[in-house]
């Protein structure tokens, strides 16, 4: 299935974004963001201490993660969505399906930072 772990805050001391996603052909797909000692990591490759706007900006929206979704039916496919801060023993998680608005957004996102990990435009 999926898990996204996420910190909240980009001041936090680690943080991690891990999103796991699956579609109904068995299909998985997983993308780890993290910041550690002020420095962004992407699928382990180190982004620097500061990110381009636009990459900066697609950061936040992860970081913000998708609303809560109630009664799930995805024909789709899923994802798990959880946030948890280094200094906090609970994590929050969130569900939903790997369609619809909600979803692009956030897959939008991610993208424009895949993008930058590559070198693509800045």
């Amino acid at each position: 299935m999926i898990g996204l772990w996420f910190l909240y805050s980009l001041t936090a001391g680690a943080s991690e974004i891990l999103l796991e996603r699956s579609n109904h052909l068995g299909i998985h797909k997983t993308d780890l963001l993290r910041m550690d000692g002020g420095k962004y990591y992407f699928n382990g490759k180190d982004l620097g201490a500061s990110l381009p706007a636009p990459v900066l900006k697609a950061w936040q929206e992860m970081e913000k993660g998708p609303l809560p979704v109630k009664g799930l039916s995805c024909p789709a496919g899923i994802y798990r969505f959880t946030q948890k801060e280094k200094e906090k023993t609970k994590s929050q998680e969130r569900r939903g399906c790997t369609s619809g608005a909600a979803y692009a957004k956030l897959i939008r996102s991610l993208e424009v930072i895949r993008s930058h990990a590559r070198g693509g435009p800045r």
